[in-house]
């Protein structure tokens, strides 16, 4: 009997020895390994990598990596001026906050100019992180440095894919003279002509392009209870709803429009969403608002696809993310253009006119007259949301897993052929 237990062990021991073989071959595409190179500049590119990593993170090993606080920190200016205490983020975020576009647009030129001399090191810094990660593709969301990324994943031998999240990629694109990794693909999420023009004075070649849909949060996507969501706001259904958001970091301009809106001469309510600017909610709280208006305060949330969803005039910055998100949700934009102005986010107000998918504000006081347009000529506000979602309906809706499956099967099956 113990002849015949230990035999049946034996065979059962061999058995899970040979399932143990064959093992990784069955997990081999989990163990695909994505590194997504990011920055906290702004917010968008954060939410962007997010909503990429819960996309992807179920068929991939997805890791996302501050570029600017991993690669570039050894030649960051600002946290050697400032002793460490701030950063080239910080920086950005702070003047973005303050609206100091000026200082942001020549510290642009300034930075092309100082990381222009200083690419050796940062092209160094970017192999060394990508043969400590070992990823089997590399994801950029940034812009102005892809030549440099470019070239590190040429020395690695690892497929590069850029994703440009503005419509004007030739911040994104600008120092790509040749195409220094054969294996250098671009996905573009709003695809138009000025970003073909800008793949072309890049070298790139057509069969690298490819176009997905833009990689929102998932919720703006869901369907939604616009009474159990008004509810919840404690909007009134015969108000009209008006929203300012200035970005997830917030400006000097929510308190600005607020005291403009508190004179607004017809009922409404207005969602005030302030990101994190905790100066912006201690103002709006000190300003006295008629009864026919009815204020409300949004601070930082996740949740903007149900704000957007319920609003019927967004009155918004023109990041790109910011903008995405309006024309998805179908409201009439006003798109400010007193306190925004990145150097990366020229090209998007022009779109929006263009199209006549929104309405540019140039003047503070010109903000009450557009949405008192807008609120009692309802033909002008469905025209605006209607020219929205012929845009939306241009744009590609196919997934982004296929493209990546793609490039990193071509790599693997052109590594193969050279071993």
């Amino acid at each position: 009997m113990n002849k015949h237990i230990a035999l049946g062990a034996l065979i059962i021991g061999l058995l899970t020895f040979f399932f143990y073989l064959h093992k990784p071959q069955i997990l081999s595409k989990s163990t695909k390994k994505i590194l997504i190179l990011s920055s906290n500049g702004g917010g968008g590119q954060s939410i962007v990598s997010k909503a990429l990593t819960s996309d992807l993170g179920s068929e991939y090993t997805v890791v996302s990596v501050n570029y600017f606080s991993t690669v570039l920190s050894t030649v960051d200016a600002i946290k050697y001026l400032t002793l460490g205490l701030y950063d080239s983020e910080d920086f950005l975020n702070y003047a973005a906050q303050k609206c100091y576009f000026k200082l942001l647009k020549n510290s642009y030129y300034a930075s092309r100019w100082y990381y222009g001399a200083a690419s050796p090191l940062i092209i160094n810094q970017t192999k060394n992180l990508i043969l400590k990660e070992k990823p089997d593709l590399v994801i950029s969301l940034i812009p102005i440095f892809n030549n440099m990324i470019a070239k590190s994943c040429k020395k690695t031998g690892t497929p590069f894919l850029l994703i440009p999240l503005d419509l004007d990629i030739s911040f994104y694109t600008r120092d790509i003279k040749k195409p220094y990794n054969k294996e250098l693909y671009v996905a573009l999420p709003f695809d138009n002509t000025l970003s073909r023009e800008s793949m072309a004075q890049a070298n790139i070649s057509s069969e690298k392009i490819f176009s997905f849909a833009y990689p929102l949060r998932a919720d703006f996507y869901e369907q939604k209870d616009i009474s159990a969501l008004k509810k919840q706001y404690h909007i009134n259904d015969d108000k009209p709803v008006i929203c300012s958001i200035m970005g997830s970091l917030g400006n000097s301009g929510s308190y600005v429009f607020a005291k403009e809106l508190a004179q607004l001469d017809v009922p409404a309510h207005i969602i005030m969403c302030i990101g994190r600017n905790k100066k912006a909610k201690k103002q709006i709280e000190s300003l006295s608002f008629p009864s026919h208006i009815t204020p409300h305060i949004v601070e930082y949330t996740d949740r903007m696809s149900d704000i957007m969803a319920i609003t019927d005039i967004l009155i918004t910055k023109t990041g790109a993310l910011s903008m995405m998100e309006a024309l998805r949700s179908n409201v009439s934009i006003i798109a400010d253009q007193i306190y925004s102005g990145l150097p990366w986010e020229g090209f998007h107000p022009l779109f929006l006119e263009k199209h006549n998918c929104g309405l540019l504000l140039k003047n503070i006081k010109d903000l009450n007259p557009m949405v008192k347009d807008l609120i009692t000529d309802p033909d002008k506000a469905f025209l605006l949301q209607n020219n929205c979602k012929k845009i939306i309906q241009k744009q590609p809706t196919n997934n982004i897993r296929p493209i990546i499956e793609k490039i990193i099967a071509q790599n693997t099956q052109n590594k193969a052929c050279f071993q």
